[in-house]
């Protein structure tokens, strides 16, 4: 997300008819010096919270006109779903002609649909004319720690994204690999995915897929299909994949079909109890999560729980049991 610096350098000391278009509800700026403070435990940046606001929020919070696209023009009817549920729930969006997944541009989604339906058969197909997400539980993924970034990593769930690739690509050779996206939020997990496909002999044939790229950097591009791979379980915690301005860029970065790799366990989809009852003006249940290392916390219900639950709710959730040594290639990691 463009920086309000940067948005004036464009605009420029003259203030000429400038014309913004983006979205407030995906990532924010980040200001990298926050956190830093001086030796006498005073802030760096002081205007921290004021840098993080984007120049089309600024503007939007200011009363400067904005107009609101209530048509969704690229992405496949169905994909959209959730997104406009969870993060645009008070704009009544419709899908455009471009959004009939009949379409030749959709033939990746109905082929990822149809292999879905194949493969595994206790998900419930996608409702006639409409393409939904498809989540895969890994039962049984382990989360690590790169030990010199610290970023966590999964490699239950990386090779099962790309063993199912393998999978998808050999049963349907006409895809063009090129328009799949493979993303994580987290760099180590990206690294991995990535020399997993230039060194790993069975992922060959996956040559000329998009490289691997984490969630941030892929805010403003596209694939037809996105491969989504989380990194989190139970055990490690949400982490930062609560974070809803990230989740909608995670959501909204396919034009025909979302595959979600990661673990549906990550927050609590059951029901709240004793703390978890609505409590003051708040009325949201709180559910349980566990946070780092395991440590439980109480939380409202989120919009990762919320998808959770969606997804669930609509038969998209299956599961793929990991080995307990599958993908553990324990070097330069820990489980600390």
């Amino acid at each position: 997300m463009m920086g309000r610096a940067d948005c004036l350098s464009v605009w420029g000391n003259c203030l000429l008819p400038c014309i913004l278009a983006g979205d407030d509800k995906q990532l924010q700026p980040t200001v990298k010096a926050g956190k830093i403070k001086t030796l006498d435990d005073h802030p760096v940046n002081r205007h921290e919270g004021d840098a993080t606001l984007s120049p089309l929020l600024f503007l939007k919070a200011s009363g400067w006109p904005v107009y609101r696209l209530t048509v969704q023009l690229r992405m496949a009817n169905g994909q959209f779903d959730l997104c406009h549920k969870l993060v645009y729930p008070d704009v009544p969006i419709v899908y455009g002609k471009f959004s009939d997944i009949n379409l030749p541009r959709h033939e990746p989604g109905r082929s990822l649909e149809a292999y879905a339906v194949r493969r595994f058969p206790g998900i419930k197909p996608s409702p006639e004319g409409k393409l939904l997400p498809i989540f895969i539980h890994c039962d049984g993924s382990f989360t690590w720690r790169d030990a010199e970034s610290l970023s966590k990593i999964n490699y239950g769930q990386i090779e099962t994204a790309l063993d199912l690739l393998v999978d998808l690509v050999v049963k349907y050779p006409s895809l063009d690999l090129s328009s799949i996206a493979l993303i994580s939020p987290y760099k180590a997990n990206v690294a991995s995915l990535d020399r997993k496909l230039k060194k790993d002999p069975k992922y060959t044939i996956l040559a000329g897929i998009q490289e691997p790229k984490t969630v941030d950097s892929f805010q403003g591009r596209e694939g037809d299909i996105v491969m989504l791979v989380m990194g989190t379980t139970a055990f490690s915690g949400p982490g930062f994949t609560r974070d809803e301005y990230r989740l909608n860029v995670m959501l909204s970065r396919q034009r025909s079909g979302l595959v979600i790799v990661s673990d549906i366990n990550t927050i609590d989809t059951g029901k709240e109890t004793g703390k978890g009852k609505p409590k003051g003006k708040d009325k949201r249940p709180v559910f349980k999560i566990k946070g780092e290392g395991g440590k439980i916390v109480f939380g409202r219900g989120t919009m990762l729980h919320d998808l959770h639950k969606g997804l669930k709710d609509l038969g998209r959730v299956v599961t793929v049991v990991i080995a307990k040594d599958k993908g553990r290639d324990k070097e330069n990691a820990t489980d600390n």
